[in-house]
């Protein structure tokens, strides 16, 4: 009991943290803390139930992670952020600067160790560490329930100030008023990669059955899941659903159990962007144990989206996708060994040609994914090999999952520099009754094929250690040029 207290404590006193949505004024904000009477008294109501009683409905688990991965890429530099020199001036300053004729020659190097920097100008080491906790609380009664999954993840490293300038003020000759502001250099000064925030808020939401019958359930959820815990694929559903699914399961006679979710969530509150989703799947037919499903998510919005761009390539994602699974338990060696083979393929029906794909559709995705073991207790083990392939338009940079390849630049397929740069392509692209002239870059998360090995072994019933090995390499070089990327990974889990 007093454990219980003890996490529900530290995580209210850890989440009072001054985040606010960014459509949101300071007298919205208060309004929207304060709740009306009758919500306020229905909250207020459960603060007197006994917790013994909650107890038998209230389930709480946990994780500690602590992180080491090296990773190696190696890519195109499209470009160097910068500045223009002079108001009217079409000639280009870069950050660092560089010859032109070198510079095109030596596009493709290696972008992580070394003197390498970032799009901050900040140094890209080989290796990354992390430091992971996780709280889950989930309440079901009465054919309601709801789930909070709130996980902090922070780079590892002391805390001092990063940055390498900073502004001071400087004072009258008083002392009473500020006169300016002067620039001070913190180069020398001892540097950390250490934080304490970077709260996540990964699960909030309620669910209620809204029918169950002899073989059949509909049940509804409204609030914040992940993607991939409704819907199933290793390239896809990589982001958050902020919205309502309902879930509708059932059984039919002699063929096999399925299943059906749909949904609708936010893309971007901003400008009213909406997505649906759905999902069919027909489970064990025929006594085969063999699983089909079917998916399509729709991210196109025909609209304006916050920069005033109507219908852009971005956004322009329908997706369908199939999916078969086959589960089977072999004996090896008089031990038996469950196991899992299940790929998948899918296109983007909304995928045009357009200079970003030089000119040419690049919408199809498939994996394949072979699993085997159950991690459940002491001297558990399980294995997993994945093979994907994603083309640049089959799935949004910022949806796509699994391998990927690494991309420490941030780039994105539909970034472009506008202007004049004769050192290096210039292209046209046309949006609306408007052309945009500029360097195409090409890249983003997509456009990549690559295979994942990933073994866990549980060390005791709580602790496991987890070794990953991926690498990846372009699909099409033609499109953001030759890129490889590799890494591996160790993970010390704590979970209970």
């Amino acid at each position: 009991m007093k454990l219980f207290r003890y996490l529900l404590l530290m995580t209210a006193g850890l989440t009072l943290v001054h985040l606010h949505g960014q459509q949101e004024t300071g007298f919205e904000r208060k309004l929207d803390a304060r709740d009306e009477a009758p919500a306020r008294e229905f909250v207020e109501s459960k603060e007197n139930i006994d917790i013994k009683k909650k107890a038998n409905n209230l389930e709480i688990s946990g994780d500690v992670r602590f992180v080491w991965q090296n990773q190696h890429e190696k890519g195109e530099v499209l470009y160097v952020d910068g500045h223009r020199s002079g108001s009217n001036s079409d000639s280009f300053s870069p950050v660092i600067p560089f010859d032109a004729d070198d510079y095109v020659k030596s596009r493709y190097r290696r972008l992580r160790g070394g003197d390498r920097v970032g799009r901050d100008q900040i140094p890209i080491s080989f290796n990354n560490f992390n430091v992971k906790f996780s709280v889950r609380f989930k309440y079901d009664f009465d054919q309601t329930w709801s789930m909070a999954h709130l996980q902090f993840n922070n780079l590892a490293g002391t805390t001092s100030v990063n940055e390498c300038n900073g502004f001071a003020p400087v004072f009258n000759e008083f002392g009473n008023d500020v006169v300016r502001f002067a620039r001070v250099n913190r180069e020398y000064l001892g540097k950390g990669s250490g934080f304490g925030q970077a709260i996540n808020m990964r699960r909030a939401y309620i669910g209620h059955t809204l029918y169950a019958g002899d073989n059949s359930r509909l049940d509804m959820e409204v609030g914040r899941r992940q993607l991939d815990d409704l819907f199933m694929s290793e390239i896809q559903f990589n982001n958050y659903f902020d919205g309502v699914a309902f879930e509708y399961a059932s059984a039919i006679d002699k063929f096999s159990d399925w299943y059906l979710t749909a949904g609708v969530f936010v893309v971007d509150q901003r400008v009213d962007h909406f997505a649906p989703v759905i999902e069919i799947g027909f489970l064990n037919i025929l006594d085969s144990k063999i699983d089909v499903r079917y998916s399509f998510i729709d991210w196109r919005a025909k609209l304006c989206n916050r920069c005033f761009i109507f219908d852009p390539e971005g956004s322009k994602f329908e997706i369908s996708q199939i999916t078969l699974a086959y589960q089977m338990t072999p004996t090896i060696c008089d031990y038996a060994l469950p196991m899992e083979l299940y790929g998948g393929f899918l296109v983007n029906t909304a995928a045009t040609r357009n200079p970003f794909t030089s000119n040419k559709k690049a919408n199809l995705g498939w994996y394949f994914d072979l699993y085997m073991g159950n991690v459940r207790k002491k001297g558990d083990w399980s294995f997993e090999f994945i093979y994907t392939a994603v083309q640049a338009q089959a799935v949004p940079d910022y949806d796509v999952c699994g391998v990927g390849r690494g991309n420490i630049m941030n780039n994105r397929l539909e970034d472009y520099l506008p202007g004049n740069f004769p050192q290096l392509s210039t292209q046209t692209i046309s949006s609306g009754s408007s052309e945009i002239n500029g360097y195409i870059p090409g890249q983003g998360n997509a456009n990549f094929q690559g295979c994942l090995f990933d073994f866990l072994y549980a060390v005791t019933d709580n602790f496991s250690i987890d070794f990953s090995g991926e690498f990846s390499y372009a699909l099409d070089k033609k499109i953001g040029g030759a890129h490889k990327y590799h890494s591996v990974e160790i993970e010390f889990l704590y979970a209970f």
